[in-house]
């Protein structure tokens, strides 16, 4: 069976949005991540910044 077969046969499911719901959580969790990331990030290099 293809990957596009395989993958039309997955996308058929009845879990397909369940699964795509899923996936979009964890993307916005990761973005979440990232963002919080950055802003400590930025405070920390102000930080060090305004210490020196």
């Amino acid at each position: 069976m293809s990957l596009i077969a395989r993958h039309n046969q997955r996308m058929a499911s009845p879990f397909s949005e369940v699964r795509q719901g899923a996936r979009d959580e964890l993307l916005m969790v990761i973005a979440g991540g990232t963002g919080v990331i950055s802003v400590v990030g930025a405070i920390a290099w102000v930080v060090v910044a305004v210490a020196s």
